[in-house]
């Protein structure tokens, strides 16, 4: 299996670089990140997505300004994203999270739905990052210069996808996991976008965005794709950095505030 030797830094240190796409990769120490890696016959057990929530805001800011132009606007009155998307979001530190989808419930909750829960996740990227038991690696995407149009249309294309995927949960088809990792004869899958798993939706998430050539189904992409072993770049133009290992602090359940866990275990809540 490949094992990945970069240089390595402290999440302080670039967490101010990183934006929207930008790419991170995972080696659990959990069983269950064992049994990915084995099947995938890689390192990589896990696979997630940076989003800075400065770019949801700025949406949501456009569209209240529209509104306020239209005379549709009154001040207090909830808005029909409200209720999904709680105004902590743009208010967290660093105003970073991690898109990704996990096999069981992680001990902080999904920003948009506000629950603990399996499957797609937005979750606080400080906080996820510290409370992953594992190697944390992050692949930087360099765009080319693009129009201010262009971007203002990819942000409102991430934020109404992340808004209707988030309460999607992780799929329990045994047999999609199993082909996504086998690549021989009479292999593929074929996508259906009800449930999840987390290369399934960083790649989905990849290819609304346009980033990723629709060229074999989301279904089809296992952690290891999103390593420079398998991927250099994206579509337009954009390239992938090198695997840059961070290291964290860890984060205890005592910091979260959380209860002590009843029960022994060494298995991590996401792989």
């Amino acid at each position: 299996m490949f094992c990945p030797v970069e240089q390595s830094c402290s999440y302080d240190d670039i967490k101010d670089t990183l934006q929207t796409g930008d790419i991170f990769l995972f080696s659990g120490a959990g069983l269950s990140s064992l049994w990915v890696k084995l099947g995938t016959f890689s390192s990589w057990s896990h696979v997630g997505m940076v989003v800075r929530c400065d770019h949801i805001a700025e949406q949501e800011a456009r569209e209240e300004e529209e509104s306020r132009s239209r005379g549709l606007f009154i001040e207090g009155e909830e808005d029909e994203y409200s209720d999904k998307v709680p105004h902590s979001l743009r208010y967290k530190k660093d105003n970073l999270f991690l898109w990704h989808c996990n096999s069981s419930a992680l001990v902080i909750e999904d920003i948009i739905t506000g629950i603990k829960k399996r499957g797609n996740q937005l979750s606080p990227l400080r906080i996820a990052l510290r409370t992953y038991q594992g190697s944390i690696y992050l692949r930087r995407t360099v765009l080319p210069m693009a129009h201010e149009a262009e971007q203002r249309m990819c942000h409102k294309t991430l934020h109404d996808f992340i808004v209707d995927a988030a309460p999607k949960t992780y799929t329990d088809n045994l047999f999609e996991l199993a082909l996504a990792a086998y690549d021989g004869p009479a292999g593929g899958n074929v996508d259906q976008f009800e449930t999840y798993f987390c290369s399934k939706l960083v790649a989905h998430t990849l290819i609304i965005l346009q980033w990723l050539d629709y060229s074999q189904p989301a279904s089809e992409y296992v952690p290891k794709d999103f390593s420079s072993t398998y991927m250099s770049e994206l579509s337009h133009g954009i390239v992938l950095e090198t695997e840059l290992r961070i290291n964290m602090t860890p984060i205890s359940r005592a910091d979260l505030n959380l209860p002590k866990k009843k029960r022994r275990s060494k298995t991590p809540g996401w792989t």
